[in-house]
């Protein structure tokens, strides 16, 4: 006896892998209609032996398409038996899991299949065939199904069979996830990642107060130095730092700047003692601003104590 069942809760999205849960396994009461349009109220076994009795059908009208001798196993719209909406390539037991069991197909999906699941058409209903008579329990068993093994529908009877955007198994027994299971992270794994990162952020401003402080560090050496070999007059030092501070390659531009010896005077005036010793910060600066190596070492050897002790 052939019967279509269209199985409910099966809505298709275009997130949809291959594989689709066929039928929900367990024990179902249906109200599946013939071919001819009738209606018969039954109840069914869906278990691993009817995996097997209809991948075997399966199996056979494919190896006879193969030999030139039959027609392709497919799926169709609206049990219509004319254009296909998938090809089924294969059948398998998923287990007792509400959604991830039961009887699966791994389909290819034609193009106007893909285009309408999902939209015109949201249901999968299953053609297959059962025993001619129930066993004991009052249950029929399914015992395979036709080459056209079921279809696109809408109107459906059964309310438990499996989303298909939901996880799918394939190949091998392997879970394959939708894009909402593979993002879907636990709490832990949330403020692991929140931690990582403040950690981070921590890192990038501690990074960035020594790259200041070495930048504001250069920019005063830069400028006490030209201050004091006469380039610049004291009171600008502020202004020359801010500018470097902004635009580091100025620091070429203030060592070329030609010598001015009032303003050396003036820097020397400014750094001066009670007891008119120079202190040992000018002494530093002019020293680090002496380019010639002769006149760089006379320097030193006049004020070697002072330096000396200046540089601690």
């Amino acid at each position: 006896m052939i019967l279509l069942a269209s199985f409910a809760g099966s809505a298709l999205t275009d997130e949809d892998g291959d594989d689709i849960q066929w039928m929900p396994p367990g024990v179902h009461e249906i109200e599946p209609h013939s071919p001819d349009g009738e209606v018969k109220k039954i109840t069914v076994l869906v278990d691993e032996a009817a995996a097997k009795a209809v991948e075997e059908a399966r199996a056979r009208y494919q190896a006879e398409f193969d030999a030139g001798r039959g027609d392709a196993p497919f799926t169709d719209f609206c049990h219509a038996d004319q254009e296909a909406s998938s090809w089924v390539l294969r059948v398998y037991w998923g287990g007792d899991d509400p959604k991830k069991g039961g009887i699966r197909a791994v389909v290819d999906w034609t193009d106007e299949g893909r285009a309408k699941k999902g939209k015109s058409l949201k249901r999968f209903s299953p053609g297959f065939y059962v025993s001619d008579e129930p066993d004991a329990e009052g249950r029929y068993h399914i015992t395979g199904a036709p080459a056209n093994m079921g279809g696109l529908v809408n109107r459906a009877a059964f309310r438990s069979i499996q989303h298909l955007s939901a996880s799918a198994a394939t190949e091998g027994g392997e879970k394959q996830h939708n894009n909402q299971d593979q993002n879907t992270m636990t709490e832990e794994e949330i403020k692991a990642l929140q931690d990582e990162n403040a950690a981070l952020k921590k890192q990038l401003e501690d990074l960035q107060k020594t790259v200041a402080a070495m930048q504001e560090k250069d920019a005063d050496a830069a400028v006490e130095a030209a201050c004091a070999a006469g380039k610049i007059a004291p009171d600008l030092k502020a202004s020359w730092k801010e500018n470097l501070l902004k635009n580091p390659a100025a620091k070429e531009l203030l060592a070329s700047l030609p010598v001015n010896p009032a303003f050396r005077q003036t820097y020397t005036a400014q750094d001066n003692k009670g007891d008119g010793a120079k202190t040992g910060k000018a002494l530093l600066a002019q020293h680090a601003a002496i380019t010639d190596p002769a006149e760089r070492l006379a320097f030193f050897r006049e004020h070697e104590k002072e330096l000396i002790a200046a540089r601690g």
